[in-house]
């Protein structure tokens, strides 16, 4: 249903983390905008020589910082 209102509304969503019981089974799933979240930065010093001739890979996916998500929780009373 979440999937079906995303392409409608023209944005892409993917599956984030899940959290589990002991005995587990999985109690939450996180659905969430495809360019949720932040970048991970890349700490790496290209003025190093050890480093400087390394490149670092570039990654075609951006993300927004937008925190769109839909929970969905196991209900044990069913």
């Amino acid at each position: 249903m979440y999937e079906e209102y995303a392409e409608k509304a023209g944005f892409t969503i993917r599956l984030s983390t899940q959290n589990c019981l002991k005995s587990g089974i999985v109690d939450r799933k996180y659905l969430v905008y495809n360019r949720e979240g932040l970048a991970k930065g890349v700490n790496k010093d290209t003025m190093s020589e050890e480093t400087s001739e390394t490149q670092i890979r570039t990654s075609s996916i951006s993300r927004t910082g937008c925190m769109a998500k839909v929970k969905f929780k196991l209900n044990e009373k069913i």
